[in-house]
């Protein structure tokens, strides 16, 4: 194994500044913003990048992927998009972004520094990664607002954690990019959707949700986290209520049922993934809890008084 991945890295890091490392200007910004394509073949969806060196300095700039970027030996800065918005990634650290994100990566050392780099399509993201984090709410903005606001400027940084074996499966993923051969991007696919479950984990685990001390509050939060799955008798069991008296609750204190404060919640979502991506409607169903695309269908055009993206 050590043989196979230090054969890997030196393959991948030979061949990092062979990359299309072509800058284009971000339209909009009249030549003031810069930005990276797709840095992979054609026919991937998912690639790594390997840098190897004792310097690191990158231009500020923007791509149209999502990423992650590992720091496999030594460490290096993260910039946002304010520029004296620094973070240091030390070894075994990594941090995560979205397309358009204001970013760089730069850092000096004695001794050499390598970045593991994991680039996803956002087309593959959305459609295959983004139902794994539905649950979360922040995550599910995290990884969508860039589609709404095209210049967010937030990343998420992972500090190494024992229960997240990110160097043991980037190792894995980089051997497996390395090599290639029939379904590798099947393999690698797989692989990086791990990473991303693990990321979301640890991130939920890092930033717990902090009681509201209002029962509606509380329930509100429970809902939108469980969109796919809630009903009234498991948001009543997850307080320790009986489904009458949560019932009655709700009733009281919003003037509507349960159902219907379940449905605000899911037609929120709708909005925001039928704003967001290119998910079809089918997907979009699925991720809310509606077992057929035509329940969905029915619901939707009864409370927003359209079909979904405006369809007839």
């Amino acid at each position: 194994m050590v043989r196979a991945i230090d054969d890997a890295i030196d393959v991948l890091a030979t061949r990092f500044p062979t990359l299309n490392w072509v800058y284009y200007d971000v339209d909009g910004t009249a030549g003031a913003e810069r930005g990276w394509h797709w840095l992979g073949a054609d026919d991937e969806d998912v690639m790594m990048c390997v840098f190897r060196g004792k310097a690191i300095h990158e231009e500020f700039h923007r791509q149209d992927f999502f990423f992650f970027n590992y720091a496999f030996q030594g460490s290096f800065e993260a910039v946002s998009q304010y520029r004296g918005n620094r973070i240091r990634v030390s070894q075994n650290e990594l941090v995560a972004g979205q397309p358009f994100t204001g970013y760089a990566l730069d850092g000096q050392s004695d001794e050499e520094i390598i970045n593991v780099g994991v680039l996803v399509r956002r087309e593959l993201f959305f459609r295959r990664f983004l139902p794994l984090l539905s649950s979360s709410r922040r995550l599910m903005h995290f990884f969508l607002d860039p589609e709404g606001n095209r210049y967010s400027n937030e990343f998420i940084h992972v500090s190494a954690r024992r229960g997240f074996p990110y160097r043991e499966l980037l190792k894995l993923m980089i051997i497996e990019y390395a090599n290639g051969g029939t379904g590798s991007q099947d393999i690698l696919m797989s692989m990086a959707l791990a990473l991303t479950v693990y990321v979301a984990r640890q991130y939920e685990l890092e930033n717990p949700r902090k009681p509201h001390g209002d029962v509606m509050e509380d329930v509100n939060d429970y809902i939108a986290t469980h969109l796919e799955s809630a009903t009234l008798d498991s948001t009543a069991a997850a307080f320790g209520y009986h489904p009458n008296y949560l019932s009655g609750l709700v009733r009281k204190k919003t003037s509507k049922t349960f159902t219907q404060i379940r449905t605000e919640h899911r037609m929120r979502r709708a909005d925001l993934l039928l704003g967001s991506t290119t998910l079809p409607i089918e997907d979009i169903a699925s991720m809310l809890g509606y077992s057929s695309t035509s329940n969905f269908y029915g619901v939707y055009r009864a409370y927003s008084g359209h079909s979904p993206r405006g369809l007839a």
